[in-house]
C-alpha cells in the first residue's frame, strides 16, 4: 500500500513539473522544451509547424471590475475551452500571463490560421464567468516554421509580431504572419 501511495506522489509531483497549477494545462517552462523538440522533428522531416500565441482582450478590465480571482477564473475558462479543440498531438501551454501558445506540428500557416479562426469564433461564443457570450474575446497571432522563423526564439517572436498586430486590428481577431517574399 505504502509503495502504490508513493507511485501515486510521484506521478502527481510529475504533473505538477509541466502543468500550470492555474489552468491545468502544459506551462512555459514544458512549452519551450516540446517547442524545440517539434522544431526539431519539422527540420528533420521538412515539415512545417506553426503555432498561434492566444490572449483574452478584456483582462484589464476584469481585473479593475472584478479582481484578481474572476481574472483567474476567466484564464482557466478559456484554457479549458482551448484544450479540447485542437487534436490530440497539437500542444496546448500557459506562455506567460495572460496569454496561452498553442505548438500544432504539420501544420501550415493556411490551416493554423482556419484553427486561430475557430478558436477565435469558440470564445466569442462562450460565455465566461457566467457573463454574456461575446463579452470577452481574445485575439491571436498565428506564424509558421519554417517561414516566418527557422528556430525557437526566431518563431516565437514572429508569433508575438502577430498577436501584436492582431491586437492593433481591434479585439476579436486572428492575424497570421507571412513573411514577404
Amino acid at each position: 500500500a505504502l509503495a502504490l501511495e508513493a507511485v501515486r506522489m510521484a506521478s502527481g509531483m510529475a504533473k505538477l513539473t509541466v502543468t500550470d497549477g492555474l489552468t491545468e494545462v502544459y506551462n512555459s517552462r514544458f512549452l519551450r522544451t516540446a517547442l524545440r523538440r517539434e522544431l526539431r522533428r519539422a527540420a528533420r522531416f521538412g515539415q512545417e509547424l506553426s503555432l498561434v500565441l492566444v490572449e483574452p482582450d478584456q483582462m484589464e478590465a476584469v481585473r479593475a471590475e472584478q479582481g484578481e480571482l474572476r481574472a483567474a477564473a476567466l484564464l482557466r475558462e478559456l484554457a479549458s475551452l482551448l484544450a479540447p479543440q485542437v487534436r490530440a498531438y497539437d500542444l496546448v501551454a500557459r506562455a506567460g500571463g495572460d496569454s496561452f501558445m498553442l505548438v500544432l506540428p504539420q501544420t501550415g500557416i493556411a490551416d493554423a490560421t482556419e484553427i486561430a479562426e475557430r478558436l477565435r469564433a469558440a470564445v466569442e461564443r462562450q460565455a465566461f464567468l457566467e457573463g454574456a457570450p461575446g463579452a470577452v474575446t481574445a485575439s491571436f497571432g498565428v506564424a509558421s516554421f519554417p517561414r516566418e522563423g527557422a528556430d525557437e526564439k526566431a518563431l516565437a517572436a514572429a508569433v508575438e509580431r502577430a498577436l501584436a498586430q492582431a491586437r492593433r486590428q481591434g479585439s476579436n481577431s486572428v492575424y497570421a504572419l507571412e513573411r514577404a517574399a
